[in-house]
C-alpha cells in the first residue's frame, strides 16, 4: 500500500527527530484497508542505503536459494547435481560450464584448491571443465539429476568438489564468489537507484535470471527498481517474486 502524504507543511513547522517523523506517517496512513501486521515505514533516500557485501549473502540465501530449499552450500542433491540441461550444477548459485571459473577464482583466492585437489592448480581445474562441457564429474553415473551416486568410483574432480562443498571452508569460499558474481558488479550498473535492501533484492533477483533484464527493464521503466520487478514478475511468475515482497517488503513512502 502507498500513499502520497501531504505532510509538508507540518514539518516545515516543527523541528522534529527522525523517530517522529515515522510516527506521523503512521498515524497519517491510518485508514481501514490497512493490512494488519505491516512492517513499520521506512524512509529512505539514496544516500541512506549502500549495497554490502552481507546484504549480498543474505539476500541469495533468502531468495535465490530459498533458504537451502532449491540450492545449497554442501554436497546435497540441491547442492551438487545434473540439472535439466545435462550440466553440472555446483553450489548456492548452481554454478554451471562457464560460470564454474568464478567458483575456481573463489577457491584459489581462499587458498584451498590444494586442500581438496591434491596436487591440482587453479588451471587444472579451468582446464578440466572446458574439457568436460558441462558433465564435470559425470562418468561412471557418479553424478545424475538426483545428486552424487558413487563418490568411491568418480574421478578426483568429484571426489574433490564432494570433500570442499561439504567443508567448513565452502560457505566462506562460494559467498566470496557470490560477492564477485553480484556486488563487485554494481558499479558496471551506474543508472540502477539503490535505496534500499529491497532494492539490491530485485537487483539480485533480475541479473541471477540474466544480466540484461537489469538494462531492458530499466530502460522500460525509467529505473524504477519496483517497476522492473512488476514487468519482470509479469513474463516470469517464479518464486524469487513471491519471496522478494516477503522478506523485503515495498516501503510505503521513498524519498526522491
Amino acid at each position: 500500500m502507498e500513499k502520497s502524504l501531504d505532510l509538508q507543511g507540518k514539518i516545515s513547522k516543527m523541528k522534529i527527530t527522525r523517530k517522529q517523523l515515522k510516527q506521523l506517517i503512521k498515524e497519517a496512513m491510518k485508514d481501514e484497508n490497512e493490512v494488519p501486521g505491516q512492517r513499520e515505514i521506512e524512509i529512505i533516500t539514496q544516500e541512506e542505503y549502500t549495497p554490502t557485501e552481507s546484504d549480498t549473502i543474505e539476500i541469495v540465501w533468502n531468495i535465490i536459494a530459498k533458504r537451502g530449499e532449491s540450492k545449497s552450500y554442501r554436497s546435497d542433491p540441491m547442492g551438487l547435481f545434473v540439472d535439466s540441461a545435462g550440466d553440472t550444477a555446483v553450489g548456492i548459485l548452481h554454478f554451471t560450464t562457464s560460470g564454474m571459473k568464478r567458483l575456481y577464482d573463489a577457491m584459489e583466492s581462499g587458498g584451498v584448491i590444494d586442500k581438496y585437489f591434491p596436487g591440482k592448480f587453479h588451471k587444472d581445474l579451468v582446464e578440466y571443465t572446458n574439457t568436460k562441457r558441462g558433465k564435470e564429474g559425470q562418468a561412471n553415473g557418479a553424478l545424475t539429476s538426483a545428486g552424487v551416486v558413487d563418490v568411491d568410483n568418480s574421478d578426483w574432480w568429484l571426489k574433490g568438489m564432494v570433500a570442499f562443498l561439504d567443508s567448513g571452508d565452502s560457505i566462506k569460499v562460494q559467498n566470496r564468489a557470490v560477492i564477485s558474481k553480484f556486488t563487485d558488479r554494481i558499479p558496471n550498473y551506474s543508472r540502477f537507484p539503490f535505496r534500499s535492501k529491497r532494492d539490491l533484492a530485485i537487483f539480485i533477483s533480475l541479473a541471477n535470471s540474466r544480466w540484461s533484464n537489469i538494462t531492458t527493464l530499466g530502460a522500460q521503466t525509467n529505473w524504477d527498481p519496483d517497476k522492473m520487478m512488476d514487468l519482470y514478475c509479469k513474463q516470469k511468475r517464479r518464486s524469487r517474486c513471491s519471496l522478494t515482497d516477503e522478506y523485503y517488503p515495498k516501503l510505503y513512502l521513498r524519498k526522491s
